[in-house]
């Protein structure tokens, strides 16, 4: 069940599950809303504990018995995850159990929380801003220690720390020309041009900071996507298996094996890395191995990195070039087979001796992650956070080029003003119902 905006209640008390359900050592459910403390109160055996402690509890059912001992924790509004008044009650991990509390809870006046609605309330009531909330979703999802780095640094409000200070700069700015324009008779001037171009370039300089990372933060969120590359019976198909770790890819001495792109993903210095195994560059008359070929550039051509696989003794491959040589690892396989000549443009390895594999992968990671790692607290992470941060950019651009050229204030102004709009829309201050339900749609049940 997805949030909708247009008729949503906030004044409604909410309960689910937050731990995945089955069976298990512990289920929590927790309870949301005005009504919380008074539903909790008719199903224990003891008094509501205070605010931030636990205690042990009994849960009654319908009849003269107890359903459960729980662990109860109180949290009172607004120091709780959603801001409002919350009771978390820890119960043994049976289905049944927790679908019996769950029943007593919405009997006594509680509703069934939609995906996402816990975290929903917390924006709503201020907890947290949209990009925290967005955080909380990459947290969930995210399979890399990177990933959880960098979405735990969006939760702790990293974002939102560096555009509420951005917003409190161009306000001040904005406020200076409005000023001015409410004095305009008595010739009143705030800042001179000179001055409010170096607060704009300073802005400018904040702004393009926060974007710096995000070619990282993107890759490290979402997995690293890499193209194997190169002619028949070059090993891409053996390199694939065992930068992967697995067995995925068939191997043999025949030409041709590989028809259709393989995906597998491993973890290279805590940063997800996703391989495409692909059909062997070369011309054919085969339909299908001309399918196979086809499918191979287009991996290649959507990769973040290219491996351009050659190996000793095999013509290379000059089906596929790349324009952008800054995503292509040249590569040269089965080094076992010969004297090599020293060629500092390739990486030599010997997938079958296992020569040159570690160093290939810190050259993977090294060519993902760039000299400096720039994914941190001030980095975004999401296409909607950059093109927010693109539209302020051009905003701050267009209003120096105005104050240059010595436009009226009015029309500077009203830059400024859209990329106060920019930077709101980032944080949340000003949504539409298609951003949050697109956002919230993406939650699971409990969170």
């Amino acid at each position: 069940m997805l949030i909708n905006t247009s008729s949503y209640n906030e004044s409604d008390t909410i309960s689910a599950e937050i731990t995945p359900p089955g069976q298990g050592g512990v289920s929590v459910v927790r309870i949301s809303g005005k009504h919380a403390f008074r539903i909790v109160k008719l199903l224990i055996d003891k008094k509501l504990p205070d605010h931030g402690t636990a205690r042990l509890c009994r849960i009654r059912g319908t009849s003269e018995g107890f359903i459960d001992e729980a662990i109860v924790t109180a949290f009172k509004a607004p120091h709780s995850y959603t801001g409002e008044d919350v009771i978390e009650v820890a119960l043994h991990g049976n289905m049944l159990i927790v679908s019996e509390v769950l029943k007593l809870i919405y009997k006594a006046g509680a509703r069934p929380a939609s995906a996402g609605e816990f975290t929903f309330r917390a924006f709503l009531n201020g907890r947290i801003d949209l990009t925290q909330a967005e955080a909380v979703e990459d947290i969930i999802s995210a399979n890399s220690q990177q990933a959880i780095e960098s979405a735990f640094s969006g939760l702790a409000g990293g974002i939102r720390e560096n555009a509420t200070k951005l917003t409190k700069t161009l306000s001040g700015l904005l406020i200076g020309f409005e000023l001015e324009l409410d004095f305009v008779e008595e010739s009143v001037e705030i800042l001179d041009a000179e001055s409010r171009i170096k607060i704009i370039n300073e802005l400018l300089s904040d702004t393009e900071d926060m974007i710096e990372g995000y070619d990282q933060a993107r890759k490290v969120k979402s997995g690293v996507k890499v193209a194997i590359i190169g002619a028949p019976n070059v090993g891409k198909s053996s390199l694939f298996n065992m930068l992967t770790n697995s067995d995925k890819a068939i191997t043999n001495i025949e030409a041709g094996t590989t028809r259709d792109v393989l995906e597998a993903s491993t973890i290279i210095n805590g940063v997800r890395f996703v391989f495409s195994d692909t059909a062997g560059m070369r011309q054919t008359l085969n339909e299908v191995e001309a399918e196979g070929v086809k499918r191979a550039i287009d991996a290649g051509e959507s990769a973040d990195i290219i491996l351009n696989l050659e190996a000793v003794g095999i013509d290379t491959c000059r089906e596929f070039e790349v324009n952008d040589q800054n995503r292509v690892i040249n590569v040269l396989n089965k080094i076992d087979l010969g004297i090599v000549k020293e060629d500092n443009s390739k990486q030599n390895i010997s997938v079958k001796e296992n020569i040159g594999i570690d160093r290939l992968k810190k050259m993977l990671y090294n060519v993902c992650m760039g000299k400096e790692n720039l994914v941190g607290k001030s980095t975004i992470t999401r296409e909607r956070h950059y093109r927010c941060l693109l539209g302020l950019i051009d905003n701050l651009k267009e209003a120096k080029k105005l104050i240059s050229e010595e436009y009226p204030q009015e029309i500077v102004a009203e830059e400024l003003r859209e990329g106060l709009h920019y930077l709101d829309e980032l944080t949340g201050k000003s949504w539409t119902k298609d951003i949050l339900e697109t956002i919230f749609s993406k939650f699971c049940i409990g969170k």
